[in-house]
């Protein structure tokens, strides 16, 4: 930590079991106009093609990819440690579902947060 703020390195947004077209849109709004830190790996989750295909229709997923996302397939991934492990002692923000230390392949730290 410097002054008081955490340095994250990985964000992982979504899952086949938890981002909906609401919490999509809460992301693309959060990220509208705004540009991802290069030293932060963001990687997006939509849960199903059908939401993916609403958020390309709006434009959600142009503003998600605009400020540095990275959008994944609506399939299994990380959330089983296939793809998106944080860096050794990295730390990872994550809003998958399955979530505890060594799930990614690595011993870094990872939270399990919630979009509210």
């Amino acid at each position: 930590m410097r002054s008081g703020k955490l340095k994250i390195d990985l964000v992982c947004i979504g899952s086949c079991t938890n981002s909906s077209y609401v919490d999509m849109m809460k992301v693309a709004h959060i990220l509208k106009g705004k540009t991802v830190d290069p030293s932060v790996s963001l990687a997006i989750a939509p849960g199903s093609k059908q939401v993916l295909n609403m958020i390309a229709e709006n434009g959600a997923l142009a503003d998600m990819i605009a400020a540095g996302a990275r959008i994944l397939e609506s399939a299994c991934g990380p959330c089983i440690g296939m793809g998106q492990s944080p860096n050794s002692k990295g730390v990872s923000l994550r809003t998958f579902n399955r979530n505890f230390e060594g799930r990614s392949g690595t011993k870094g730290w990872s939270d399990l947060s919630g979009i509210t």
